[in-house]
């Protein structure tokens, strides 16, 4: 089973696969009787941290052009397959080790739906 699909490009799997919900909230106000209230603008909002290592240059290549648009399409599991449309935040790369003609990265980051 595929844990991740990018903008139709199923990458290699990931050394690191973490999937959060959180709610995208906006005013925070305490009203004179002692109340208070937040007006939520979002629930349930997907985060993907994902991580790889070892890969070679095609296929960091390969996962940093899924990601590069404005906007994409994203299925991921988490109790089932589910599908949102995300952004790429944080992406790191970082050349690890050349064995020849062959060289290997690490790279990281993070999908906000």
């Amino acid at each position: 089973m595929e844990l991740i699909v990018i903008n139709g490009y199923t990458p290699p799997s990931p050394d690191k696969y973490d999937v959060d919900f959180s709610n995208i909230n906006g005013a925070d106000e305490q009203l004179e009787n002692g109340y208070s209230y937040i007006e939520q603008v979002r629930a349930q909002v997907p985060s993907i941290s994902l991580a790889w290592t070892n890969i070679v240059e095609t296929d960091a290549a390969n996962i940093l052009s899924a990601v590069s648009s404005a906007t994409f399409n994203c299925k991921y599991f988490f109790d089932g397959i589910k599908e949102d449309t995300f952004k790429c935040s944080s992406p790191k790369l970082s050349l690890k080790l050349v064995d020849g003609n062959t060289r290997y990265y690490d790279l990281s980051l993070t999908l906000e739906g």
